[in-house]
């Protein structure tokens, strides 16, 4: 088992499909797409709700880009037809004035978005039993045991790639608020995990992009240039750094998701 950086190397292959075999680690069995905030879509009858943006922000006022995501595993789609996709999550919406919760599906959005792109339905699965990117990893712990996966490309932002790779190195001492870690499926799937040759790559959405087009290299080079990039990488590695010194949850935001809040 191993977990590996995403990254080219730097005698760089000749073909896009080899840079994305290079960023993959391979050919991957599965494109698992973490889930990033979905937002209104006031400008679609069909789908009214989308996946945020880099200019949008979550409730504590950082950086999204759930919609690279979403387009990067499109266009791995494409290279890699044999993979399954799985999108995943549900989240909430609070309303401001009461406080009160409306569960969304995160996963169920990114689908119908990759299927606008050209993604046969087929090959995606909706993951709607994890609410946070620790349950996310929870799940596919799970599924790479049932499915004797060899090769799982996460797909998430590059400034979050720090964090999952600590989740992942650390799972046997995170006990996390909600005890989703302490339940007998997930202790033994992760022992099982343990022993299997499996490689998980965490895949940047933004070394992805610059791929599909040009158009993408200059957004994502004034993206990380930004001082929300600069914000929400700050953030993410204060929380890597917390899980490795244990101190991770140590102090909850107050909006802190239980699973109860998401009752469907």
């Amino acid at each position: 088992m191993s977990i590996e950086k995403s990254s080219i190397e730097r005698s760089e292959p000749e073909t896009k499909r080899e840079k994305y075999e290079a960023l993959c680690g391979g050919q991957p069995d599965c494109l698992y797409v973490l889930g990033q905030g979905i937002v209104e879509n006031p400008k679609s009858e069909k789908l009214s709700l989308k996946s945020a943006s880099y200019t949008q922000i979550d409730y504590d006022g950082y950086m999204l880009g759930g919609k690279p995501r979403v387009i990067a595993a499109a266009e791995l789609a494409g290279v890699f037809p044999e993979a399954k996709i799985v999108t995943n999550s549900i989240g909430s919406k609070i309303d401001e004035q009461t406080g009160e919760r409306t569960t969304l599906s995160l996963a169920s959005v990114m689908s119908q978005e990759l299927q606008k792109m050209g993604v046969d339905p087929n090959k995606i699965t909706h993951q709607e039993i994890s609410y946070s990117v620790f349950t996310e990893l929870i799940e596919l712990i799970k599924l790479v045991v049932k499915n004797g996966w060899k090769n799982v490309a996460i797909l998430t932002n590059e400034y979050q790639i720090p964090r999952i790779e600590a989740m992942l190195e650390h799972m046997e001492a995170l006990h996390d608020p909600n005890g989703e870690s302490e339940k007998a499926e997930f202790k033994q799937a992760l022992a099982e995990y343990r022993k299997m040759d499996v490689a998980i790559k965490c895949v940047a959405a933004e070394e992805v992009l610059p791929l599909r087009s040009d158009h993408y290299r200059t957004l994502i080079d004034q993206v990380r240039q930004s001082e929300a990039w600069q914000a929400r990488i700050a953030r993410e590695n204060e929380g890597a750094e917390q899980i490795r010194k244990g101190e991770y949850w140590k102090k909850l935001p107050e909006h802190f998701v239980k699973p109860e809040d998401l009752k469907q």
